[in-house]
């Protein structure tokens, strides 16, 4: 709403703060956004308040600043974030036409804090809670608080895409075996658009009870529910006899359950419902297994799996069953893209399709992703085999799940021949100008310490020796980028020829188009392969 001047002729820093948050709340900001704005505005109201608009400045506003590092909770990221606040508020009182357009302007000129300058707080990141924990708290929570804390780490999700999340936000009627939710608002969204979390089995499970009965602007997972389940559980445990003034409490809860809870969990609510239950289980467990503090914020890049397969069998099972997971969701993505007639007008063609599917394609995103490469038998209609990336790049050793090495090699599947494909960057081994660490010939490697010391060592080693031991007649890759994969055949057959007196008769690299639209990586094609590159065949 505009703001009006007062009697004497000019807005207060006051009225342009409520001024704003009437503004925010009636563009349906985000309730995080406004609950920041409104803590920067008690900062800013404490001290200037009763000040002109038109009389703040950057010295005033360091004043207000240095009020929040003396207040000691901040961090200094917060602090920053916090002084740009105030600047978005006065930069909006511009546009209100309350403010001289140069006292925004001017208010630029108070530089962010930095690191180490005194006062100021900075938090170390935040770590992952270990699973083991994360199993050790499940008992001691509501079962509504456990489904959260466990749909959250298998999802991957922020916690307030848990605790925002509505029956309705959740499609079941794909026909596909996977639910898919997609919230309503979330923090990337204004930067990777709409996004939808897939369910499969084991978290149709779990929320599937918290779905019943209700409509579709109903949230899923209910404090409500959640405290009537904690009561529950201690009314249960109780051995002594309820008192009247008791029931007499329940009756008045039974009455109004509304005044001391809402419909949806917001951050707070969660983290003090998690926090209950590690109370709870402390209380129960010797010192030697007291749960360490932990938070839902901790929870989200638990969710993904160890980026190699693990050695120990139930640790194994679990990256199995998450990559199976991903499986699925990438099988749902391709059947999204290549409907029934791209299907039949492959079969037309080709018996067999490869194709590389992703999960996350977020330029330069650090986030845990595989990068999956699926043989699918065109004439049955049905996937053949699975395999994907191993291989990474340099800025992809934190975040690549690498599947197994042996996965990538298909035995008597193909027609009797024997079928070896590399996804991206994996033909990167074969490399000519690391021969000499790398030959597949002991009396060549010289230096060691690329075999047996490094982690790229050890995998590039193995990679090249699994695949001259499998000797393949046909060998597929699927790149993302040009490269100069012409060089890494020639090395790759030319080991092949010395070791095993042949070369490959097929092998492609997937074709991209470049800004010319001509066909890019030539030369890395032989033998009775194709590819498929916006809808046009390339033999």
């Amino acid at each position: 709403m505009p703001l009006q001047d007062n009697k004497t002729g000019d807005v207060l820093i006051s009225e342009l703060a409520a001024g704003f948050i009437q503004h925010a709340e009636s563009r349906n900001m985000d309730k995080a956004d406004v609950g920041h704005f409104k803590t920067t505005i008690g900062y800013l109201v404490e001290v200037y308040g009763g000040l002109s608009v038109n009389e703040f400045s950057p010295k005033k506003l360091k004043i207000v600043r240095d009020q929040m590092v003396k207040a000691g909770t901040l961090s200094r990221p917060m602090i920053n974030k916090y002084v740009g606040k105030i600047r978005t508020i006065f930069s909006w009182g511009i546009a209100e036409e309350v403010i001289n357009p140069n006292i925004e302007h001017s208010l630029r000129a108070l530089k962010a804090l930095r690191k180490g300058e005194q006062g100021t707080i900075d938090r170390p990141p935040r770590k992952n809670v270990s699973d083991h924990v994360v199993e050790r708290t499940l008992p001691f929570l509501s079962p509504t608080v456990s489904a959260m804390v466990q749909l959250q780490r298998m999802a991957g999700m922020r916690p307030s895409e848990i605790f925002c999340m509505r029956v309705g936000d959740i499609d079941r009627s794909r026909g596909n075996g996977l639910w898919y939710y997609m919230p309503g608002s979330y923090k990337t969204e204004r930067y990777v658009g709409a996004i939808e979390f897939p369910f499969g089995e084991a978290e149709q499970k779990l929320i599937a009870p918290y779905l019943e009965g209700k409509k579709p602007s109903d949230s899923v997972f209910s404090p409500r529910q959640a405290v009537q389940e904690r009561r529950d559980r201690e009314r249960a445990e109780r051995k002594s006899k309820r008192t009247p003034s008791q029931a007499e409490r329940d009756r008045q809860r039974a009455k109004n359950p509304a005044d001391r809870m809402g419909d949806f969990y917001d951050k707070s609510s969660y983290w003090r419902a998690v926090q209950h239950g590690i109370k709870k289980g402390n209380q129960h467990l010797p010192d030697e297994e007291q749960i360490p503090h932990w938070s839902p914020y901790q929870l989200r890049h638990l969710t993904h799996t160890p980026l190699s397969e693990p050695k120990d069998e139930i640790a194994k099972q679990k990256w199995s069953e998450k990559v199976e997971a991903l499986k699925a969701q990438a099988l749902a993505e391709f059947y999204k893209s290549f409907d029934s007639e791209v299907l039949k007008e492959l079969q037309s063609v080709a018996h067999y399709l490869v194709i590389g599917i992703d999960s996350d394609v977020t330029p330069n995103s650090k986030d845990i992703r595989i990068q999956f490469v699926l043989v699918y038998d065109l004439h049955n209609e049905m996937p053949l085999h699975w395999t994907g990336k191993t291989y990474p790049q340099p800025k992809e050793r934190d975040c690549l799940i690498k599947m197994p090495i042996d996965t990538h090699f298909i035995q008597d599947r193909i027609g009797g021949k024997k079928l070896a494909v590399f996804g991206c960057h994996d033909l990167s081994i074969f490399n000519p100008r690391h021969q000499r660490h790398f030959s597949p010939f002991d009396d060549e490697r010289r230096n060691v310490k690329h075999k047996d010391k490094t982690a790229a060592g050890k995998i590039k080693c193995e990679f090249i020796d699994a695949t001259l031991d499998f000797n393949p007649d046909i060998m597929l890759q699927l790149p993302h980028s040009e490269g100069t994969w012409a060089a890494k055949w020639t090395t790759l057959n030319k080991w092949l020829q010395r070791k095993k007196g042949k070369e490959l008769q097929h092998f492609a690299t997937g074709l991209k188009i470049n800004s010319k639209m001509k066909y890019s990586l030539s030369g890395t094609q032989r033998g009775d392969v194709m590819n498929f590159v916006n809808g046009q065949w390339i033999k």
